[in-house]
């Protein structure tokens, strides 16, 4: 009888330590997502920025375009 409580015991705590196994995994594999998520969102920050940049650059040559246009005094 005490045999089989120390039996059944000890496999509830294998099942807990497996369970406890792939809370570990799925933790890795979550801060790795993170991890890779954090680096894309660096990415994308630059890459706006750039845009950010260019558009500011092409929004002052279109004004320049448009002075010279004026400039011309074409009726």
């Amino acid at each position: 009888m005490q045999n089989a409580s120390f039996e059944k015991l000890q496999e509830k705590i294998a099942h807990m330590l497996g369970l406890f196994a792939e809370l570990q995994r799925e933790r890795t594999r979550l801060e790795q997502l993170a991890s890779r998520h954090e680096r894309e969102a660096g990415e994308l920050k630059k890459r706006l920025e750039h845009a950010s940049q260019e558009r500011s650059m092409l929004k002052q040559r279109l004004i320049k375009v448009m002075q010279h246009i004026d400039s011309l005094n074409i009726t």
